[in-house]
């Protein structure tokens, strides 16, 4: 996760953690599900459609309970967000994930990254929450034997481990969060037109 930031983030009223999130609607964009369903399944060659679909659906309904808590966890925050900043994020987006989408839509996913960032950064703090090395070095072992892929690049080139403590900790910070409140389904509402 990004720590040096220059856009800041001030919290302004404790976090209610005892705060029920309602949920009234599940959001599946088939660009997402296909990218994860190729991650795994370069991950996992022999991967059965069942256990394909179950992990699929997990990642979807996580996302999911994820993006309600951050929209009721940034509330809880002031932001400043730098322009600077703002426009490489914004460049980043154009470049390599959103082509052709109107600068108004690029730049409110680019708050949103921006947001999250230091949203982790207050949360990780708070909860305390760490990637030793150790565990590191766990994960990789344990990709090795399941894939029987060589790991020896991401044990010998320090950027490659970072990135991988980086994904560990923006995955558990994710969990942390969703862990943090509870939820509550209420999907009942209309289909949009």
């Amino acid at each position: 996760m990004a720590t040096n930031l220059k856009s800041t983030a001030k919290l302004v009223k404790p976090i209610q953690y005892d705060e029920v999130i309602e949920v009234e609607r599940i959001f599946a964009d088939p660009a997402f599900i296909e990218q994860h369903r190729q991650r795994i399944l370069a991950s996992f060659k022999d991967a059965k459609e069942s256990a394909l679909y179950h992990e699929l659906t997990h990642i979807v309904i996580k996302d999911n309970l994820f993006s309600c808590a951050m929209n009721a966890i940034v509330g809880y925050f002031e932001f400043n967000i730098d322009e600077a900043e703002l426009k490489n994020v914004m460049e980043g987006l154009k470049r390599d994930v959103i082509q052709g989408a109107e600068d108004n839509t690029v730049q409110a996913i680019a708050e949103k990254i921006i947001k999250k960032a230091l949203v982790f950064n207050h949360l990780q703090k708070e909860w305390k929450v760490e990637i030793t090395d150790e565990v590191v070095k766990n994960v990789i072992s344990l990709y090795y034997e399941k894939t029987n892929q060589s790991v020896r690049e991401y044990l010998d080139d320090k950027q490659k481990f970072e990135g991988v403590r980086t994904a560990l900790l923006e995955e558990r910070m994710v969990l942390e969060t969703i862990n943090h409140f509870k939820f509550h389904f209420n999907l009942t509402g209309q289909l949009p037109n």
